[in-house]
């Protein structure tokens, strides 16, 4: 009798192992039909659910902006365990993809110093802001040999995950129909009816429409670091009121010297500032390298402080560059800018 127990506790046993076993995939498996979010035409909102990748395969996700440089924030948690990447377009970047694959950033694993020596850093997370409204994109790529689950989070305060469709406004008001005033009676012991007043129809309210606010046109189209053209050398430029205009340029990342001239800011209020690539995709932080600044300059009376506003330095990585150009004043401005170094390119 104790044998024959014995025989069914193990077999109970093994029958719950496969079980628990069978439930967990294996890599070899795609746990569900290969997505059609293959590219920024087909793209899916992130929608905060659990997402399949297969091996060797990418994702395309959009969302929604509003624009005005408000913060985002896309994470995918634990992405750098499992070996992930991300890419973020521009709605112009993802029209283009078939063209040129030009993006506003990449984010993959990285390290950093813990307890036990080099430890991966467990998320991928990358935080920015546009001036422009639209739609953006964010591009997961799974380089590895197996498929992968994951989540994608991208929140803000100026995001959403489809744009809810507005109440039309009706062409021709409601009229409502006024009804006839109502008469009550009241009757006395010896059978006279006598009135004793009217009663006003209810007054029905009238609702105000809800009409979205217009979005504000842009004044310039190169208004962030990922609208920014190359440095147009010594070309006038007209800046909008209260307005900023972003340049870049790339650079070998030789510590060579790198001299910039905004010519006459010193006098016009405009100023400019220098940002590296990293700085560029945080930029809403309003961390930059250096400005430009004021040089003394020999004159009648001795040393006087030059029109011009003036940046020298270098950098010892090569990328791509930026300068900020702001116009604080409450009128358009015309202004000039000069870059020149041994190892830089302002050229498409």
């Amino acid at each position: 009798m104790k044998t024959k127990i014995l025989i069914g506790t193990f077999v109970a046993l093994a029958l719950a192992l496969v079980v628990s076993v069978s439930t967990y995939p294996s890599a070899a498996q795609t746990p569900e039909p290969t997505p059609t979010n293959d590219s920024p035409f087909t793209a899916v909102y992130a929608n905060f659910r659990q997402q399949y990748l297969g091996a060797k395969m990418e994702q395309w996700y959009k969302f929604d902006y509003g624009g005005s440089n408000k913060p985002i924030q896309i994470v995918i948690p634990n992405g750098g365990l499992l070996g992930l990447e991300f890419y973020v377009y521009t709605p112009e970047q993802g029209e283009r993809i078939e063209i040129e694959d030009k993006y506003v950033a990449r984010v993959v694993p990285r390290t950093r110093r813990c307890e036990e020596g080099i430890c991966t850093v467990p998320d991928l997370t990358w935080v920015g802001a546009f001036h422009a409204y639209g739609t953006y994109y964010v591009r997961v790529v799974n380089p590895n040999n197996g498929w992968r689950t994951f989540y994608l989070f991208v929140t803000g305060e100026n995001v959403w995950h489809g744009i809810p469709t507005p109440t039309p406004e009706p062409t021709s008001p409601v009229v409502v129909p006024s009804l006839p005033p109502i008469t009550t009676t009241v009757t006395t012991t010896v059978g006279v009816t006598v009135p004793t007043g009217v009663i006003a129809p209810p007054v029905i309210p009238t609702l105000p429409l809800l009409v979205p606010t217009p979005t504000p046109a842009r004044l310039v189209k190169n208004d962030s670091p990922y609208t920014a053209i190359y440095v147009p050398d010594n070309r006038e430029q007209n800046i909008p009121a209260n307005s900023e205009m972003w340049y870049k340029f790339d650079y070998g990342g030789d510590k060579s010297r790198v001299l910039i001239v905004l010519y006459n800011g010193n006098i016009s209020g405009i100023w400019f500032a220098v940002f590296d690539p990293q700085q560029a995709e945080r930029f809403t932080e309003n961390k930059f390298v250096g400005r430009g600044m004021p040089q003394p300059v020999l004159c009648d009376t001795g040393k006087c402080t030059g029109n011009d506003l003036v940046w020298v330095g270098s950098f010892a990585a090569p990328g791509t560059y930026y300068i900020r150009v702001i116009n604080p004043n409450d009128k358009p401005w015309t202004f000039k800018m000069h870059i020149e170094g041994t190892n830089i390119n302002i050229i498409e």
